[in-house]
């Protein structure tokens, strides 16, 4: 043991100059610029111009910018990266191009941020040392696969946010722990406050920082009122932001995006949009049959209740829903889904959650095997092992390692955690992982630092793992920009432009047949149009140009009833069906009034 700590000393002592260093700035305009590209030519997996969720955070920030804070301050949706959108908005010129412009710089900045708090946090996990050449490649490899490849750049949503502000309370808890005081914990309070502007997971993962912070100070016999500005700072932000909330839903709340993600994802209530009451046929619930068996679906169904406000079914063969919510939106079924799901009952069965948990389980492991880096990290780690010297060394630095970085570790751990019962996505967990990677490659620096040839085999790996994930991730990105692609190029981009100089007046009403308008609806959001009404199965499509051209009359009449001045289908109509007309070139068709 003796030897062990001999080489332990000697090694802290040679950290700061192990390997080759290579600078913060090339370092930084390497991840920029992937960053940059990524940010103005990254496509969505929909293929649609802004991304999945993207129209519902643009609504809310149009709301900003009309100063309708009833349809703003949405329970479902967070308004922290929609205000920023709405303040960018101002900058640039009218129309969907400055718009689009603005929602790029937004985006960039808000990634230089990450990067950022992420080099502090790097910073602060050195204390004072140096980083060598291949700590500098592990951490812009792990930040670039997290930010890059397994969120986006170009996404329109909060989870860039997410993670600069959780990079930032990393770093403030390590600073902490070297040096507590009122002071640091105020600022911590403040920006677990405005992380929760940003998204509700905050709301848990900033009483879980708490408890940390409860846990260091005990940990040094310092008193727990050395906390107490950060907690009040905290429960100000939160509490004010719910009374505002609370009182633009009409009853006690803190958001119901958890609630309304359990009731989905857990639970299998119907899901996004037009629950009726009662509960899917198994089959539809379940993607097993065992599975529905184990749960009991058919024999013991669960009590869902009865929606308050349910969607208005305006026609049946084929079914027709209208829905005028009390907001304005592009589609709001799906953006003020808490008011189309009032009067859900939150039932809590074991069985459903062993599924779930066990799914959630199974996507994660998915998530961690699509990274080339992860396992490339994952097989480096295991080089590590193979020698016992090296595993003696390495579990003799494990104690010192976990003494000083256990706050962060527990966080980011944490924050995996509270997704995993419920829903989970690479992007979600991105940050999570970030800094549960970097601190892993961080502890193992004690044998990387006697070994030139197992740096240079660590490094290789690491290279290969990341160079293969941003050709996965980003061959597409680099292939647009190459060829000078355009975002006036996108078909949606196009379709909206062709309404909008069609002649509808703004927000007009209009129904679609067929469709997933939550996912796809950037074209009417871009044309500045309010979907109200829906043919939406492909059953009930199917059934619609079934009919006789007197029947599809009395089904479009019931469209016009429900308010629209329109109908809009993307399913080219038989030859001969009177009324119809096509936009252009474009696969994209419309019935006036």
């Amino acid at each position: 043991m003796d030897a062990v700590a001999e080489t332990l000393e000697e090694i802290q002592e040679s950290r700061v100059s192990t390997g080759a260093s290579f600078g913060l700035g090339p370092a930084s305009l390497f991840v920029l610029t992937i960053g940059a590209l990524e940010g103005w030519y990254g496509k969505t997996v929909a293929g649609d111009l802004y991304g999945s969720d993207a129209v519902q955070y643009l609504d809310i920030a149009r709301a900003f910018e009309r100063g309708d804070m009833h349809s703003a301050l949405n329970p479902l949706w967070s308004q922290g990266y929609p205000a920023l959108l709405a303040f960018a908005r101002s900058l640039f010129a009218a129309g969907n191009a400055g718009e689009w412009n603005s929602i790029r710089l937004v985006n960039f900045l808000i990634f230089v941020l990450a990067w950022v708090c992420f080099v502090g946090l790097l910073r602060e996990m050195l204390r004072g040392r140096r980083l060598s050449g291949i700590a500098m490649l592990g951490s812009v490899s792990i930040f670039v696969t997290a930010q890059v490849c397994m969120d986006q750049v170009s996404r329109v949503g909060p989870d860039q946010l997410v993670a600069a502000f959780f990079f930032l309370v990393c770093m403030l808890l390590l600073r902490m722990r070297r040096a507590p005081s009122a002071q640091l914990t105020a600022v911590l309070g403040v920006v677990l406050g405005v992380g929760f502007l940003a998204k509700a997971i905050f709301l848990p993962l900033g009483c879980v920082a708490l408890v940390i912070i409860a846990g260091m100070l005990l940990l040094r016999r310092i008193k727990l009122t050395e906390m107490l500005p950060g907690a009040a700072l905290f429960a100000v932000i939160v509490l004010a932001y719910g009374a505002a909330l609370s009182y633009e839903f009409g009853s006690p709340t803190l958001g119901e995006a958890g609630s309304l993600n359990y009731a989905w994802h857990v639970d299998r209530l119907a899901k996004w949009v037009h629950w009726e009451g009662g509960v899917d046929p198994a089959d539809k619930a379940w993607p097993k049959p065992w599975i529905a068996r184990f749960t009991h679906w058919e024999s013991d169904p669960p009590n869902f209740g009865k929606p308050i406000h349910p969607s208005l079914m305006i026609g049946t063969a084929p079914t027709v829903y209208a829905f005028r919510g009390p907001v304005q939106a592009t589609y709001p079924p799906y953006f003020d889904a808490p008011y189309w799901y009032q009067g859900y009952k939150h039932p809590v069965r074991w069985r459903y959650q062993v599924v779930a948990l066990g799914k959630n389980v199974a996507d994660l492991i998915v998530v961690l095997i699509k990274q080339p880096l992860i396992l490339a990290l994952a097989l480096a780690y295991l080089v590590l092992f193979l020698r016992r010297e090296d595993r003696t060394l390495l579990w003799a630095a494990l104690p010192e390692w976990l003494s000083m970085m256990w706050p962060v570790c527990l966080l980011a751990l944490a924050g995996v955690l509270i997704y995993l019962p419920v829903h989970l996505e690479g992007r979600y967990l991105a940050a999570f992982l970030a800094v549960l990677l970097i601190f892993k490659l961080d502890a193992f620096s004690s044998v990387l630092a006697r070994s030139a040839n197992l740096r240079m085999a660590v490094s290789a790996l690491i290279l290969v793992g990341f160079v293969a994930g941003l050709v996965k991730d980003q061959h597409e990105v680099w292939s647009r920009a190459l060829h000078h692609w355009k975002y006036q190029d996108n078909l949606e981009w196009r379709e909206g432009q062709v309404l909008k100089a069609a002649g509808f007046a703004p927000e007009s009403e209009i129904g679609v047949i067929s469709w997933t308008p939550n996912v796809q609806c950037d074209w009417a959001y871009l044309a500045d149009l309010r979907i109200t009404s829906e043919i939406e199965t492909p059953q009930d499509e199917k059934t619609f140009w079934n009919l006789d051209p007197w029947d599809q009359n009395a089904v479009m009449l019931r469209f016009r009833q429900a308010g629209a001045v329109a109908v809009v289908t993307r399913d080219r109509p038989k030859e001969g069906t009177p009324g119809w007309d096509q936009l252009g070139s474009l696969p994209m068709w419309v019935y006036r009034f």
